[in-house]
């Protein structure tokens, strides 16, 4: 899909607009030479509180479509959007929407009501009815009204959520690994080990750990249980120049205590 640069259209105003101009009077649409005219008099400067004109351009720097927000002359505090032109040759590429969705932002931060009049053609009705406009027959110049509600309704509904914090808790104790001794805990395995020692499992999980392996030694299991659960928070040898961070000599004593294990160049603690 081609990316459109949307900005104010007044220093396009006349020249980079004419051949926009020429183009749509060869369709028999006058609006955008209507534009240049009005702008050229000082009648229409799209310069009152909640009036914007933009222009769209193609990545060649030319105009490719033009739209204008203005006071809206038949409801009181209204906005109206007009002056709405695309390139046939950019159309059903996304500009349309890409130079109305700044228009539509720009009015319902003024005003709660925005109007158009989609008559000019077949294709119009249907586009605004997509940009959340709603169709009406009781003002005469507006077949649709959009609403500020309806409006806030589908940017949130278009708009990506953002990600949730991953919730790291344990399902076992639900508190999260900064806040207890490391050595017991660890979110991301599928062990939990309690202060005591006793090795435990996550609530769904198999929970064959916890049987007699086949050589009966259940404090040989809970030992290696240990060091496994240890090894693992501190995680494996990491790649990229990056050293694997070193145990706390403080928790390689309390290993010792515990397992009563002989570590190579020191003594049975």
């Amino acid at each position: 899909m081609t990316t459109y640069s949307i900005q104010p259209a007044g220093p396009f105003i006349p020249d980079a607009l004419a051949p926009l101009a020429d183009r749509a009077a060869g369709e028999g649409i006058h609006i955008v030479a209507r534009v240049i005219r009005a702008w050229g008099d000082g009648s229409e400067r799209y310069d009152r509180p909640g009036e914007a004109l933009l222009a769209a351009l193609d990545p060649a720097g030319n105009v490719a479509g033009i739209g204008g927000l203005t006071e809206c002359p038949n409801v009181d505090g209204a906005l109206r959007v007009r002056r709405f032109y695309v390139h046939p040759e950019h159309r059903r590429n996304g500009l349309a929407r890409a130079l109305a969705g700044p228009l539509l932002d720009r009015a319902i931060a003024n005003t709660s009501i925005v109007t158009c009049n989609a008559g000019a053609s077949d294709a119009a009705a249907p586009f605004w009815e997509a940009m959340g406009f709603q169709p009406i027959a009781t003002e005469p110049g507006i077949t649709h009204v959009l609403r500020r509600a309806e409006r806030l309704r589908r940017r949130l509904e278009t708009r990506p959520l953002p990600a949730e914090p991953a919730d790291d808790r344990c399902g076992t104790c639900l508190q999260r690994p900064a806040d207890v001794e490391p050595l017991f805990h660890n979110s991301r395995t599928d062990r939990h080990l309690d202060p005591a020692g006793a090795t435990t499992t996550k609530p769904g999980r198999d929970r064959s750990d916890r049987r007699r392996s086949g050589t009966g030694d259940l404090q040989g299991d809970r030992d290696r249980a240990v060091v496994d659960q240890f090894d693992r928070h501190v995680g494996p040898e990491p790649t990229g120049g990056h050293r694997r961070p070193q145990r706390p000599q403080v928790l390689d004593d309390r290993l010792d205590q515990r397992l009563g294990l002989l570590r190579p160049g020191r003594g049975n603690v």
